[in-house]
């Protein structure tokens, strides 16, 4: 597991081991104090060993929690195309696309239904295996630094279009002075000086 870890093994302890008492949690060694043998603290080592066990887990369990921002573990469980059971908490709700790639519980119960239910039904865990193969390298470091070039590009956009109609509601008064000034200067090198500061809104806004 992730973040969240006590909640996870006191999910498993109330609702899941009771139902099946075959099957095994895989931990990753924490403060917490698991007297249950069916929860396996995992051996710590390298990045090789760690992607090995969980390329051989069934599922990835990852509740969520509020203050993870993205979680780096689904994303990797993800890649591996391993179903994620999650409650949907901070970054998870996006990890995870529901029914497709893994199941987003409302509460625990529901959490430890969705273990228990894709323990035992192989047609489902195959179907979510099918489209995480399908989606697998969709989010590789070109198309995430192609998706930030574009939201900085549309955070811009906006404030452009936001300033230029704020432009555009005051600027009666400004044309207005442009074409006294302009009848008076009767040169365009004055225009363009009246015009200066002005001027790129009409060029690069609709």
């Amino acid at each position: 597991f992730d973040r969240n870890g006590e909640l996870l093994v006191n999910i498993w302890n109330r609702y899941i081991q009771p139902k099946d008492k075959n099957l095994k949690l895989l931990i990753t060694p924490d403060v917490i104090n698991n007297q249950n043998p069916n929860i396996i603290d995992r051996s710590i080592g390298n990045q090789k060993n760690m992607l090995k066990d969980l390329s051989n887990s069934r599922m990835l369990l990852i509740p969520g929690h509020k203050a993870e921002l993205y979680c780096l573990s689904a994303e990797e469980g993800r890649e591996l195309c391993v179903p994620i059971i999650t409650m949907g908490m901070g970054a998870l709700n996006e990890r995870v696309i529901h029914e497709k790639t893994g199941l987003i519980a409302r509460n625990e119960k529901e959490f430890s239904e969705f273990v228990l239910q894709l323990f035992s039904d192989d047609l489902m865990w195959n179907e979510f295996r099918s489209n995480l193969i399908k989606l697998r390298n969709s989010n590789n470091w070109n198309i995430v630094a192609k998706n930030l070039i574009n939201q900085i590009w549309w955070y811009l956009f906006y404030e452009r279009k936001k300033n230029y109609y704020e432009y555009k509601k005051e600027s009666q008064e400004l044309q207005t002075e442009w074409k006294l000034r302009s009848q008076i200067a009767g040169t365009k090198e004055k225009q363009i000086k009246i015009l200066d500061k002005h001027d790129w809104f009409e060029t690069y806004m609709p």
